[in-house]
């Protein structure tokens, strides 16, 4: 492309227009605009291609890991140019939907293809009619000379981890020499990887120019040893060669006294293509994104698919509009990227529930002013909003011991880390200990504090929470009652007692579940204090009282306590 120095900014187009995915409603011949990506009426005479010879199997294998990696497939697979190609999905385009890549996860795409040697393309071509003024306008920039015929098959496994260390164990190993997975060695070889950085693999499967439907999946579901042996010898005998790419050819080819030229900027198909990649990169991420999250995007994302489609054939002479739309695409992105992010924080945090003390582990604040954390105080990515709750609890002297129990209630948060501090500077702080068996990862807890025999105490504990319902469905309470989605999914789900939370609740049982809300005894009573954090909805449920003794057994009174102001 290249600007003129006319008044006006035009594009001198390319000659021919190679490689793009077939479309459906493409015809040999038909015109094409190159400017609104239309088909406009046929303006040659009739013709007929010449096939060319098959070439033996293609095997490529890309290892998707980074966003930069999802665009660089994108553009390999579009080969958009102009306003020619949209978005709208093709047999060789949709394989792109299904590549799930984040802090959790990354994609594997295995492609096998059997195409013709060359373009399927007539010894030569006539005009039909005489140009005129209009020729363009009724006939378009390009016609549609030809095709590259064949047959692909696409297998996209999905790679998915509970943890970030787990992918980036996985990702060293893979990336390091990318199996080739189509083969029995190299099926082999991923699966022992997968299985050693506990990847949970799906695989999603596109095939293009084939005579039968894809064969059901084993029992098990589809795996890269039966990919192996199942699927890629039902594709070697169920070729079926079709069009896959498209060959236009320019009309100044056959004559050159028509125009090249269009009259629009080339930094107009530039942002056109900018924004078209950005929608396709939405797309895929939508279309792998985790339930949690992808209710809240899913109107907005199918909004903007339709304008988008319905704008495409003036979007070229209509700056305004492409900006606009672009940021929206922009927008509906970032709304992704956080989700991704909060999947990616709530891994960690579900990790750092492990790290906590075990209920009744006495701690003694002998040493002065101490603090102890456990937990995320903030989070550092978009979108993920950590909220802090304090609470304190101050007294003198008196005869015997102080005692306070912390407690938090709020069934529309869900605890992501927590610090408890002595504030008694003496060194006879007293002494803490965590009451609930689990804190972090539910929708509540509960801390015992106490001062030293005849001394006072200065205890705060700060909650840290973000909002339930932007997180995936997962263990508020190490009893609750959980109702599976969806048809396969269990009538009633309910924790034994015996089972640990965080283990059970995979990201494939959070994804299938939602937390239902019962109803909890009251919490003993006891001549200490108690103060209740947590804001709206702590009534509503959540996690209950701790079952027990809420206060710890009498420690020994200290010995010379006039020793101590």
């Amino acid at each position: 492309m290249r600007q003129t120095s006319s008044d006006t900014l035009t594009t001198l187009l390319d000659t021919t227009v190679v490689g793009q995915p077939w479309q459906p409603h493409l015809t040999l011949g038909a015109g094409v605009d190159a400017v609104t990506g239309q088909l406009r009426a046929t303006a040659v005479k009739p013709f007929t291609v010449t096939p060319s010879p098959s070439l033996q199997p293609e095997y490529e294998y890309s290892f998707v890991q980074s966003e930069s990696d999802v665009q660089s497939l994108i553009s390999a697979s579009l080969k958009a140019s102009y306003n020619l190609e949209g978005v709208t999905v093709s047999g060789s385009t949709s394989y792109l939907e299904e590549i799930a890549v984040s802090d959790l996860a990354v994609t594997l795409v295995a492609r096998v293809a059997v195409q013709e040697s060359r373009y399927a393309l007539a010894p030569s071509y006539e005009l039909a009619l005489t140009p005129g003024e209009d020729f363009r306008t009724k006939y378009g920039d390009y016609f549609v000379a030809g095709y590259r015929g064949g047959s692909s098959l696409y297998v996209v496994y999905q790679c998915r981890f509970t943890s970030s260390e787990q992918r980036t164990k996985f990702s060293a190993s893979l990336a390091a020499d990318v199996p080739q997975v189509l083969s029995a060695e190299g099926s082999s070889s991923f699966e022992r990887i997968a299985k050693e950085s506990s990847a949970s693999v799906s695989v999603r499967i596109r095939a293009q120019g084939v005579s039968s439907v894809i064969p059901d999946p084993p029992a098990s579901g589809w795996t890269a040893a039966s990919v192996v042996s199942v699927l890629v010898p039902w594709f070697n005998s169920s070729l079926a060669y079709e069009p896959l790419e498209s060959y236009l050819m320019a009309y100044r080819l056959i004559d050159p006294s028509l125009s090249g030229e269009v009259p629009v900027s080339p930094d107009v198909f530039a942002q056109l293509g900018y924004l078209y990649g950005r929608f396709w990169l939405a797309r895929a991420y939508v279309r792998t994104c985790p339930d949690f999250g992808r209710r809240p995007v899913e109107d907005t994302y199918a909004k903007l698919q339709k304008t988008v489609e319905a704008n495409q054939a003036s979007l070229a002479t209509d700056v305004p509009k492409i900006e606009e739309l672009t940021a929206q695409t922009l927008e509906l992105l970032d709304s992704l990227h956080q989700v991704q992010n909060r999947q990616a924080f709530y891994s960690r945090v579900m990790s750092a529930a492990k790290t906590e003390p075990p209920a009744g582990q006495n701690f003694d604040a002998d040493t002065g002013q101490v603090r102890w954390g456990y937990g995320f105080q903030q989070g550092t990515a978009p979108g993920v909003v950590v909220t802090a709750e304090s609470d304190r609890v101050r007294q003198d002297w008196h005869i015997g011991w102080r005692e306070h129990v912390f407690s938090y209630r709020n069934s529309s948060r869900v605890l992501v880390g927590w610090d408890v501090v002595c504030n008694w500077s003496d060194g006879t702080g007293g002494d803490w200990h965590k009451v609930s068996d689990t804190i972090i990862g539910r929708s509540g807890g509960d801390v015992y504090v106490k001062s030293d025999y005849d001394r006072g105490y200065d205890w705060s504990i700060t909650w840290y929470s973000v909002d339930a319902s932007q997180y995936p469905p997962g263990p508020w309470t190490a009893t609750g009652v959980h109702v599976g989605t969806g048809a396969q999914a269990p009538a009633l789900q309910v924790l034994a007692v015996d089972d640990d939370p965080v283990a059970y609740w995979t990201p494939e049982r959070m994804a299938a579940a939602v937390p239902v809300e019962p109803t909890f005894p009251a919490p003993p009573t006891h001549e200490g204090s108690r103060s209740l954090v947590g804001g709206p909805g702590v009534v509503a449920g959540g996690t209950p009282g701790s079952q027990g003794d809420l206060w710890a057994p009498r420690t020994q009174p200290v010995a010379q306590p006039q020793d101590f102001p």
